[in-house]
This record gives C-alpha cells, structure tokens and sequence, in this order.
C-alpha cells in the first residue's frame, strides 16, 4: 500500500504539482528513475517474502549467543531493510 501511495505521489509530481512550472525534462528523469527504483524494491520484497519467518527465527536464535550480539544482528537487518531509504537518499542528493 505504501509503494502504491508513493508511485501516485512521483507521478503527480512528475506533472504540475500545485500549478507549478518546473523543469519537464528533469522531474520525468527523476521521476521515471524513483519509480523504477520502487519498482525494484518491490521485487526484491516479493523475492524476500518466503525467507522472512526463517530470518527472524535465526535472529531470535542469536539472542543465545548474548544480548549484542542479537542487537548487532538486528541492526544489520534493518539497514538492509532500509537501505531503499539511503538510495533515495544519494540519488536525491
């Protein structure tokens, strides 16, 4: 649902957001290449999908080995998790 509220999002703004005049060329660049890149991460969730239940078993297996050794596990999963984010991120920048 949320990928599906963000391509709404890009494609308005790809148009005249507001009635604002922007540069055409640019914002359909950016625009095409944030949509494919959702258009990836979607993928790549779908792909992911069936691994997810065995993945969170292994991180709650982990919590035997020590209390930091689960939270730098964890840490690591959510960065992967995110690291759609950080993409947005640079190529907005």
């Amino acid at each position: 649902r949320v990928a599906n509220e963000l391509q709404e999002l890009l494609e308005w703004l790809m148009g005249a957001p507001a009635g604002l005049k922007m540069n055409k060329a640019l914002d359909q660049v950016l625009g095409r290449f944030f949509l494919y890149h959702i258009h990836l991460w979607i993928s790549y969730i779908h792909l992911m999908s069936p691994f997810i239940e065995r993945i969170l078993w292994y991180v709650g297996l982990s919590a035997c080995l020590g209390l930091t050794f689960a939270l730098s596990v964890l840490s690591d999963i959510v960065a992967l998790l995110t690291f759609h984010i950080y993409c947005f991120y640079v190529y907005g920048a």
